[in-house]
């Protein structure tokens, strides 16, 4: 009988290793199939549609489902590129009718805003028929020696007076001279839609145009610019 119970001890001491082993596979069982099952801290979930290609999260860094890009082609259609000059009796209104160029912008932001446009000087029309004829002419804008006139932006910044809320810089060039300005602007940029709205002014004998008109009634040198874009993308 001793014996016996010797025996039932050396086995029950011998299984007591096995039991061990056994316990420690299985935890490490249980803490593979939860690792497996549950993303980890630093783990994107798997896109179910494309296992293959990791599922974005809602408000990823740089997603701006909101914000809108684009390019919108100018044309008399949403611009209008106006002028306004004035002698020392009275003054003239005048627009162009025929000019291309676009505005585009990134991210719904003015200030990434790039605007460039070109303008057939001889498409010029006044609140007088007589005054095209003229200003078509050497005296003014010499449209067979200078048939474009040409504005491209080289930068945005925010800030200005009363509607302003951005200034345009850029280089102007008429009569064959090219000239940096800054344009005060309002800029708008919707989700589908561009807005700019500026009033500006230059003074032409920095592009060489110097009449001086009839000696009873001077030009002015400063030339009121009005410009407005309204478009859709």
């Amino acid at each position: 009988m001793r014996e016996l119970n010797l025996r039932m001890k050396n086995t029950t001491a011998n299984l007591r290793p096995i039991r061990l082993l056994t316990g420690v596979l299985g935890a490490m069982v249980v803490v593979a199939m939860v690792a497996g099952c549950t993303p980890g801290e630093n783990e994107a979930p798997v896109n179910k549609a494309n296992p293959g290609k990791v599922a974005k999260s809602a408000g990823a860094a740089g997603e701006s489902p909101s914000s809108a890009s684009g390019t919108l082609s100018l044309s008399p259609q949403n611009t209008t590129i106006g002028f306004v000059g004035e002698k020392l009796v009275g003054s003239h209104q005048g627009k162009f009718t025929n000019f291309s160029g676009s505005v585009s912008f990134r991210d719904g932001d003015p200030l990434t805003a790039v605007i460039n446009v070109k303008i057939d000087m001889s498409s010029v029309k006044t609140d007088e028929e007589k005054l095209d004829g003229h200003l078509k002419s050497p005296d003014f804008f010499d449209v067979a020696r200078y048939p474009d006139g040409m504005f491209v932006s080289t930068g945005v910044t925010a800030g200005g007076k009363g509607d302003v809320t951005h200034t345009v810089q850029g280089n102007l060039t008429l009569h064959g001279v090219t000239r940096p300005v800054a344009i005060p602007a309002r800029i708008e940029v919707g989700e589908k839609t561009v807005s700019v709205k500026a009033e500006f002014s230059i003074n032409r004998q920095d592009f060489g145009i110097s009449y001086p008109g009839m000696p009873d009634n001077l030009i002015k040198d400063d030339v009121k610019i009005i410009l407005k874009i309204d478009g859709a993308i």
